[in-house]
């Protein structure tokens, strides 16, 4: 019970129900449970909310155990380049391409409407893998082309990385990547931000 000028405003009940699911032949004989809400009267007004039945998911499960390819660069560099993106893209998707090189991180926005754009943050990258030599492939018609050895490239929602880029504090930022179907993981002493990707 909430009390103003020592008169009862609001009245808090916490309410408990047991339910028993029906029988199914998979489970003939199904064990009860409790569901409870919460009842909130003020005057003639109620609100009731309902609890958590399952646990609160694991989100630790999201946060990438291993991301050997680093990106460090300034965090004023990044969001100018973003910025530089932001008019040309898609506006359902929102997706700019990150594309690891072995001293700049491109990004790249491609939008049928308007036109292909890309910019360049200058950065120090480590841990990215040796290229893949130019291989021919032959296709089913019997002619050959040259395969080159792709780079790391991962799609990113732009508005997500802008929310990590204005919580940072320092000047610097390390992106950690593992490969294009992995979030990117930054982190800023005790606090880890995560990005998911999108495809590309």
């Amino acid at each position: 019970m909430v009390k103003a000028n020592k008169k009862a405003v609001a009245w808090l009940a916490l309410e408990s129900k047991t339910v028993t699911p029906d029988k199914t032949p998979a489970n003939p004989n199904p064990k009860p449970w409790k569901t409870y809400r919460l009842r909130v009267t003020v005057g003639p007004d109620e609100v009731l909310t309902r609890g958590l039945d399952e646990l609160y998911p694991d989100y630790t499960r999201v946060i990438p155990k291993r991301c050997p390819v680093r990106v460090d660069c300034a965090v004023s560099d990044l969001e100018a380049g973003m910025d530089a993106m932001r008019p040309w893209l898609d506006p359902k998707t929102r997706i700019v391409r990150f594309t690891v090189l072995p001293s700049a991180l491109q990004l790249n926005v491609s939008n049928p409407n308007w036109r292909e754009v890309t910019d360049e943050v200058v950065a120090v990258v480590s841990g990215l893998p040796e290229p893949r030599p130019a291989v021919p492939v032959l296709h089913a018609d019997g002619s050959t082309t040259i395969e080159e050895g792709r780079p790391l490239r991962v799609g990113f929602n732009e508005a997500y990385f802008k929310d990590v880029t204005d919580r940072l504090t320092e000047k610097s930022m390390t992106i950690q990547l593992a490969d294009q179907f992995s979030p990117a993981k930054i982190q800023e002493g005790n606090t880890t931000h995560i990005v998911m990707p999108m495809r590309v």
